[in-house]
């Protein structure tokens, strides 16, 4: 036994170009930027520093990875705290909402 069809008006069909034009050299500079950005010396010792535990497998991608585009020039601890800083320089205003929202939750 076949269901009736209620009337529905025919689906139309759109055609979407992309208008987005990726070129060589712009994911040059993006690599460029990104290097420049992250595969940096910190400027701090990491013994000095603080320990944080990650998961096995995010310590050996983030190895592979500092030790192959870093060529042995940056330290994870940097290449971490690079990421960890840009982080907070991106959300930083959801971070302060989010901040305040809990000092207001412990009536600080």
């Amino acid at each position: 036994m076949k269901r009736a069809r209620k009337n529905r008006e025919p689906k139309e069909h759109i055609s979407v170009q992309s208008t987005v034009s990726v070129t060589v050299s712009s994911c040059a500079n993006n690599r460029n930027w990104y290097i420049g950005k992250f595969m940096t010396d910190a400027g701090f010792t990491a013994r000095l520093g603080r320990q944080v535990s990650i998961s096995e497998e995010t310590h050996e991608r983030v190895m592979k990875f500092v030790s192959v585009v870093g060529k042995g020039q940056v330290s994870m601890a940097s290449f971490i705290e690079n990421i960890i800083n840009e982080h907070f320089n991106i959300h930083n205003a959801e971070i302060k909402a989010a901040f305040d929202e809990g000092l207001k939750a412990y009536r600080l």
